[in-house]
């Protein structure tokens, strides 16, 4: 998985902890996390130092004090990102299609549609739709005007 090329597709959270820890960091959090609220701790009591404890195993110490420095004592939802995942799934798909029609032919485009539905478990139409579309860039700019 490689959320970099996709940043611009992170829910607004997800793109403050790539700022506070780096884009390496934010995907093992999202990883281990994804999907819940988790009380970023001030390190002043037990209950605290377990918490620190949990964030340091899922990000590593320094991600981990970082995380502390800067949300200490806030409870943050770790987006699952599932948006910036779909469309990685999807590139991924488009580039294997590519190579398995390619020059040399291994595949016919329905064998290769046929072969991705199994391989990433969703339709053979889902497949075809997914073909059709080009890379998304992220939500439409707010000063980009529109056609209609």
């Amino acid at each position: 998985m490689d959320l970099s090329e996709v940043t611009n597709l992170l829910p607004a959270v997800a793109q403050a902890l790539v700022r506070t820890i780096g884009i390496t960091q934010t995907i093992r959090l999202v990883e281990r996390l994804g999907g819940s609220t988790f009380p970023v701790p001030l390190r002043k009591n037990a209950a605290g130092e377990v918490r620190y404890q949990v964030l340091a195993e899922a990000v590593g110490e320094d991600a981990a004090t970082q995380l502390v420095s800067a949300l200490g004592g806030i409870e943050v939802y770790i987006p699952l990102c599932s948006a910036a995942l779909r469309e990685i799934r999807d590139r991924e798909m488009r580039t294997e299609f590519d190579s398995m029609t390619g020059k040399e032919r291994q595949y016919s485009a329905l064998n290769a549609v046929a072969e991705l539905a199994v391989r990433y478990r969703i339709s053979d139409r889902q497949v075809w739709r997914i073909l059709n579309q080009t890379d998304r860039d992220g939500p439409q700019s707010k000063t980009q005007a529109t056609l209609f």
